[in-house]
């Protein structure tokens, strides 16, 4: 058995920001250094939400998108990494590599049965997919490769793979959830960006579930049989929920309940329906019914459906503490704590949760302990057993793996077996091999409960004829996409610009010096226009401008590189090299699988500019000019920051001494910039608190706060 987090969701006291758990096989993100800015949980219209997602997506998915989108679709016989799949149920089947073991690729052989006995299962990612690999008490703990999950028709350009899973409670599947590792970094993919699938956690044997589930810790949640939860997020800012209950004994959805509002942490309950968190309080959901179980002394997380037809989980007690609480059909009581960083929740064999890092256990809880280890565990057996520590970073290279698609980490996978004093510690190595890929991508599921590619209704999903590619991309209506400037014309492809041409551009703009001698000449760029000043097409608003204060360069550039990674052409451009413009979220896919379900986000270039970018909103001349000039770009970035700052002025809310010159005073504009903000209506300015509130992405130093005053909003 095993929870590997994806994000860890538990709520701590505390102001400060930073150290979201990463998932397994994900990179660092770079963030902004000069005003420390956190990866956003909402994200104002311009923010890069979808638009790596939505490419490889669309372009995988849709006969009807342009060839040359971000992402290259694989044709079935083509010859790259990742091979053609084998029947879905039989990845003996599936095409082999062969081969030595090379920083770029691990060779692969048929899988053989996982021995009988208590058994682990952890994963690992590179550019050819998600690797699963077991250990079993029949196999003396030594771990062998299970499976290797890489959806057919889906190149991730070279990108890691990242994945999460876990061990229903009969023991007989694993449900893994995977995505290349980009969707991670968009609000819309940890929405809606995963493609789910069972494997048999004996023969290795992979079935294609639903596709569409969220990237959070939570997804997916296996119950005390052979059920599993997945949650999805419909629309943008989390607006509505999706619960899908599947039973992975045969790989079907049986219901998907879509509720309004956000609800995190689902589980399936024994007694059917789903066991979730909303706010401070557990509810169970089932037949449209909302029952409140329990108010919580802080926000729950981490939730594990147990053997007594309740739920066991974790609060939040301090900055650096949480408590373990049992829940069952006589009410709810404290059954232990532990130190925050290493305390969690796994689900156990028959409804027995499996406890790390806790301290003075309760046994009238039934749960099990795992002792004897003091680092964060990463995956735990069914009967806790065995488990596996979180990778430890090796001397002079980081644990972490990188988001192209180098080598697995060459960090061991621990295993520890045996509890209390004298337990056993057995080290095995990941293998030198890898599963053969086998990857049929599964059904899509939509915003409206549908789920594409199938033959049934949700509600009535059992027995539904699985997804092929072809069929899902059949599915797919063909679309035209309102962002103003289109992709893949000759005549308005984009310069990429290098990191010193943006910071050229940033220390002018700033100071509202890109004009005069700075002044574009006529018939730059291929525009086919006359001579135009970037600081005169959008000058900075008072009190900002010639004889005012400046923005500084820092804070644009911390901008740029949190929205576009100092892109403004597709990232396949390299520098001095012409290629699309760089638009978020082109063809309406919203973090999905199907194009032209929602209306496209049209953000542009360096600063993912959005305002004023849908065909029809202003000048088509000045749209062009921020489509493929990156100092036009800029320019505009810079009016809309601006703005911000005085928006947030205006409504009394200021950082330290309001001086715009000091790097450090720009925080609450950027998250302005992010966000958006409601005006005054009586009761004050209101904006979304960001990522240190959501349930969703919580992490220890900000558990325990709740989110005040803060709304929805696209700004």
């Amino acid at each position: 058995m095993l929870r590997l987090r994806f994000l860890r969701a538990g709520l701590l006291a505390g102001p400060r920001i930073g150290r979201v758990r990463r998932p397994a096989g994900a990179g660092p993100r770079v963030w902004p250094s000069v005003v420390g800015l956190r990866p956003p949980a909402r994200r104002r219209s311009r923010w890069l939400a979808a638009v790596t997602l939505a490419a490889w997506a669309a372009v995988s998915l849709s006969s009807a998108v342009p060839a040359a989108a971000a992402a290259r679709a694989v044709p079935p016989n083509s010859s790259s990494s990742t091979p053609s799949p084998g029947p879905s149920n039989s990845p003996a089947g599936s095409a082999v590599r062969q081969g030595k073991s090379t920083d770029a690729s691990l060779p692969v052989r048929a899988v053989r049965p996982v021995p009988a006995g208590d058994e682990v299962v952890d994963g690992r990612g590179d550019s050819d997919g998600w690797h699963l690999y077991a250990a079993s008490s029949g196999s003396g703990w030594s771990w062998q490769p299970l499976a290797t999950l890489a959806p057919v028709g889906i190149d991730p350009g070279g990108e890691r793979w990242i994945g999460r899973q876990c061990m229903t409670g009969d023991g007989r599947y694993v449900v893994a959830v995977v995505a290349p590792w980009t969707v991670d970094n968009t609000p819309a993919g940890n929405d809606r960006g995963g493609i789910a699938y069972v494997i048999d956690a004996h023969t290795g044997a992979v079935r294609p579930l639903i596709s569409g589930v969220s990237l959070y810790y939570f997804t997916p949640s296996c119950g005390t049989g052979s059920t599993v939860g997945l949650t999805r997020y419909a629309g943008t800012d989390e607006q509505s929920t999706q619960l899908v209950l599947a039973d992975a004994a045969d790989a079907t959805v049986r219901t998907v309940q879509t509720l309004p509002g956000q609800y995190t942490a689902a589980v399936p309950a024994p007694g059917g329906g789903f066991f979730a968190t909303s706010g401070d309080t557990i509810v169970h959901l089932a037949g449209g019914r909302h029952t409140v179980r329990v108010h919580t002394a802080g926000r729950p997380f981490d939730l594990v459906a147990n053997a007594a037809g309740g739920v066991d989980y974790l609060v939040g007690t301090g900055r650096s503490s949480a408590s373990v609480w049992h829940l069952d059909g006589k009410g709810v009581h404290r059954a232990g704590g532990g130190v925050f960083g290493q305390l969690a929740l796994f689900e156990g064999r028959g409804g027995r949760t499996v406890a790390a890092g806790a301290t003075k256990l309760d046994p009238a809880a039934g749960m099990v302990a795992l002792t004897g280890e003091t680092t964060p565990v990463e995956a735990s057996s069914l009967a806790g057993t065995a488990y596996s520590p979180v990778p430890v970073q090796s001397p002079g290279r980081p644990a972490a793996a990188r988001a192209d698609g180098g080598a697995l980490a060459r960090t061991p996978l621990l295993l520890s077996t045996g509890q209390g004093h004298g337990a056993r510690h057995v080290t095995s190595l990941i293998p030198a091999t890898s599963a053969p890929s086998t990857a049929v991508f599964p059904p899509v599921l939509r915003d409206d409960g549908s789920i594409v590619g199938s033959s049934d209704a949700a509600s009535t999903a059992r027995g539904a004829r699985p997804a092929t590619h072809a069929s899902v991309r059949a599915a797919t209506a063909q679309f035209t996409s309102t962002c103003a400037v289109p992709r893949n014309n000759v005549n308005l492809q984009v310069m990429q610009p290098s990191p010193e041409d943006v910071d050229w551009a940033a220390n002018l703009v700033g100071r509202s010096l890109l004009a005069g001698s700075y002044a574009r000449p006529a018939g730059y760029a291929n525009l086919g226009l006359p001579s135009y000043s970037p600081s005169l097409d959008f000058p900075l608003p008072a009190p900002f401008g010639p004889g005012g204060p400046s923005i500084p360069r820092e804070v644009l550039e911390g901008v740029f590189a949190q929205e576009s990674n100092f892109n403004q052409a597709s990232p396949h451009a390299v520098q001095g090299v012409a290629g699309n413009p760089l638009i978020a979220d082109y063809y309406g896919a919203g973090g999905g699988y199907v194009t032209g379900v929602t209306t496209p986000d049209c953000g542009y270039g360096l600063g993912q500019v959005t305002t004023g970018m849908h065909t029809g909103d202003m000048s088509y001349d000045l749209q062009r000019k921020i489509a493929v000039d990156y100092a036009e770009n800029v320019s505009a970035s810079a009016q809309i920051l601006a703005q911000k700052w005085n928006e947030l002025a205006a409504g009394g809310i200021t950082a330290n001494n309001s001086d715009p010159n000091i790097i450090e005073n720009w925080y609450l504009a950027l998250w302005d910039y992010n966000s958006g903000l409601h005006p005054n209506s009586g009761s004050g300015p209101w904006a979304w608190a960001g990522q240190t509130t959501l349930p969703t992405l919580i992490t220890p130093t900000t558990a325990g706060r709740s989110c005040t005053r803060a709304t929805a909003t696209d700004g």
